[in-house]
């Protein structure tokens, strides 16, 4: 603050909320100082997808302290006399004198960062699937969104960033009530932990374990913080709030229920499960990875499994263990049944792990293509892809 003084609040704003402008001018120079010095040292420059996925991982990362940052302006709190003043520059009267200035640098870095920043992360997001494989090197510039999550969560980057906005928005929402603040904040950690037990869209278990307990404790401590606020009127609209916050999970609750009980009547009147109208693609699909994987050596078999997360080694347990203990007890087809004898269940279940290994999409053009003789190939190379089941590590053969 010392430094600050003879300061005016704009020039104070405007230096905060550039910061991360700064990052892109750091990387940007490190990026330049590589492709200058390190040659003259034998060693590799920068690349540039690398240098442009570092600064924008550094962009996520502080995405909500960037967005809380543009919000400043719009946080204004009353005075007795009916005047009110920004709540981090209580010298700025709001609608008066540099408040103007402030509320339009505050809307540019908004849409800048708040919402083109997330614009084109949701975009990398959307055409990941297809961009993936139309340049090799979109993996390379997005890297940051898709490396922490599963495969098939690659997604998940895009809902955290949603999570981070409108947590950032709850300051300017009611800034003179504290009990709306708490309400939405308790309401908006409360969906996203829900979403995220449900998802679990890390890669490693602690991580998720991690992130859920971070969620339960702001529910903990916005329950808490309750306590302290002041208590308003029901005509502030508190009690307005309220109704429409229990009035809309009311909704959600009695649309899950509705939806469950159509569902369930469906399938009394003999119509079938969504899951078996794609019967038959699952049949095929299923035939074609394991006649595919079946001409990989155990060895290859063994890395790929090795290179899958936490959840997608429990998935393929989970999997195995269905399919053996069906095939050992028999499966049933319409009024026949279909038995494997013991002595042939080791090689199922090898075949089953191929299987499963495929659907998570590593071995190349799995939907598409026949994958080469593994048995002349001397080496893999794994290269990320990204489908519309996730992304994926194909190996070309």
């Amino acid at each position: 603050e010392c430094l600050a003084d003879g300061i005016g609040p704009v020039v104070r704003y405007l230096i905060r909320v550039i910061i991360p402008v700064w990052t892109v001018v750091v990387y940007l120079a490190l990026y330049g100082g590589s492709k200058l010095l390190l040659p003259l040292l034998n060693k590799a420059a920068w690349e540039w997808p690398k240098t442009v996925n570092s600064a924008a991982q550094v962009w996520q990362a502080l995405y909500i302290s960037i967005v809380l940052v543009a919000f400043l302006p719009f946080q204004c709190y009353d005075h007795p006399n009916g005047d009110s003043s920004v709540t981090e520059f209580p010298e700025v009267i709001c609608g008066e004198g540099d408040h103007g200035a402030m509320v339009g640098l505050g809307v540019l870095f908004i849409v800048v960062y708040g919402v083109g920043f997330f614009g084109l992360c949701l975009w990398a997001n959307i055409t990941a699937p297809r961009m993936s494989l139309l340049r090799p090197t979109f993996t390379l510039y997005t890297r940051f969104l898709f490396y922490r999550f599963r495969s098939d969560t690659w997604y998940w980057g895009s809902v955290l960033m949603v999570r981070s906005f409108l947590i950032a928005m709850v300051p300017i929402v009611s800034p003179d009530n504290g009990n709306v603040q708490v309400l939405m904040l308790i309401c908006i950690v409360g969906v996203f932990m829900l979403l995220q037990s449900h998802v679990l869209p890390w890669k490693t278990y602690l991580l998720n374990v991690s992130d859920t307990a971070v969620l339960l404790m702001l529910l903990l401590i916005a329950g808490a913080a309750s306590a302290f606020t002041r208590q308003v009127d029901a005509s502030s609209g508190f009690t307005t709030f309220i109704l429409l916050t229990f009035s809309a999970g009311f909704l959600t609750v009695l649309c899950v229920l509705g939806y469950g009980v159509a569902g369930a009547c469906s399938v009394a009147r003999g119509k079938p499960k969504p899951v078996d109208d794609n019967l038959e693609k699952t049949q095929a699909d299923l035939v074609h990875c394991v006649k595919s994987l079946s001409l990989l050596t155990n060895e290859n078999v063994a890395r790929l499994l090795s290179e899958l997360g936490y959840f997608d080694k429990l998935a393929v347990r989970k999997f195995l263990g269905i399919m053996s203990h069906e095939l050992q007890m028999g499966i049933r087809s319409s009024s026949k049944r279909i038995s494997v004898s013991a002595g042939n269940m080791q090689d199922v279940r090898s075949q089953l792990q191929r299987s499963m290994t495929g659907s998570t999409g590593n071995v190349r053009n799995v939907h598409t293509g026949d994958v080469a003789n593994a048995s002349s190939a001397a080496h893999l190379r794994t290269v990320d892809v990204v489908t519309t089941e996730g992304i994926v590590t194909a190996v070309e053969l």
